[in-house]
């Protein structure tokens, strides 16, 4: 396994040249991909698809310097307040994630539309739990929870994100944990996002993806597999009946409530960054005029069963939440284009 500071100089070095090579080409490259959506596509897919590449390696080596320039300036002044550090670095966190979101709407015509639910965010500290699609789940809850809402959240991800220079340097600089999926000691993997949920204030919590990967056909037979080899009947027909969502992994959620029970619970469903899972739909235009939609919703800590068995049953049934959101956003926009195509 390699060393930190071996991976960062392989992928900071990456970057670079990457950079580099972007911009030596970019007037051919402009030129080239134009014409070539002039004869395709004239909504222009992969000249939008590069100029955000192109601006996404920009946007990280300004964000590898920004980092560098707070660590120096941390460490030249007297003291080294660890919490004016953090905040240095989580300012620099919701810089980073407003810059590209901002211009990856703006580039791909996208538009945004949050619901929340009937409870509010209160005075308690809370665990949130979000769909996964994308790459781009990380970016829509930072967006929606560190910039709309001004919440600090401790990051659950997986160990293949440090490959990431940014989100490796500040990343690391922040409580959060980077999971290795390939560890056989879950356990232990499980207690160390635990320890997430330790010291947490009002406007702070812990946020994951209880999925843990991207959904597909077959990833959920072989979660319904799973569930039937455990012999869990009443999770097993929850969970068959989800059709857009997988099944949540809640050994990393059951360790958080059991070390911190004041936890107020809150989930994340969205619809929209489904044609961005490959970089053949992101080329492709699939992303072109999107709508992303999301619905926020919670329950107060009180309400979420503390008993094991019922704990587990409560989530699925409320997981089942995110499926019936995804599936009522794609009939209704099923209806709305046959709509657009059949009227005169």
């Amino acid at each position: 396994m390699l060393r930190t500071w071996q991976r960062r100089c392989i992928s900071i070095g990456i970057l670079c040249s990457t950079t580099a090579g972007m911009i030596v080409l970019f007037l051919p490259a402009v030129c080239i991909l134009f014409l070539a959506d002039l004869a395709r596509d004239r909504r222009f897919p992969r000249l939008r698809a590069y100029l955000l590449i192109l601006f996404y390696c920009f946007w990280e080596l300004l964000g590898v310097t920004a980092a560098f320039l707070v660590w120096a300036v941390h460490k030249s002044l007297p003291g080294k307040d660890q919490g004016r550090f953090l905040y240095w670095n989580y300012a620099l966190q919701q810089l980073w994630v407003y810059g590209f979101a901002r211009v990856g709407l703006f580039l791909f015509s996208m538009t945004f539309r949050v619901e929340t639910g009937e409870y509010a965010f209160g005075d308690r500290p809370i665990l949130l739990l979000v769909r996964h699609t994308s790459l781009a789940d990380t970016i829509l809850a930072t967006y929606l929870m560190r910039i709309q809402r001004n919440f600090r959240l401790r990051y659950v991800m997986k160990r293949e994100l440090l490959w990431d220079p940014c989100l490796d340097i500040v990343g690391n600089r922040l409580p959060n944990y980077f999971v290795d999926r390939n560890s056989a000691d879950t356990r232990q993997e499980a207690e160390s996002i635990a320890v997430l949920a330790d010291d947490l204030q009002a406007g702070e919590g812990v946020i994951l993806w209880p999925e843990s990967t991207r959904f597909s056909a077959e990833k959920r037979t072989r979660a319904l597999e799973r569930l039937r080899e455990r012999g869990d009947a009443d999770l097993l027909k929850i969970a068959t009946g989800l059709q857009y969502v997988l099944p949540p992994r809640l050994l990393g959620v059951s360790s958080l409530l059991e070390r911190n029970p004041d936890l107020d619970v809150f989930f994340c469903a969205h619809t929209g960054f489904e044609n961005a899972a490959s970089f053949k739909d992101f080329f492709g235009g699939a992303m072109i005029g999107r709508e992303i939609r999301a619905r926020l919703w919670g329950y107060p800590a009180g309400e979420v069963p503390r008993e094991r068995e019922s704990q587990q049953k409560w989530f699925f049934e409320t997981w089942r939440q995110v499926d019936d959101f995804v599936r009522s956003t794609k009939e209704v926009a099923a209806c709305g284009s046959e709509q657009r195509i059949f009227d005169p």
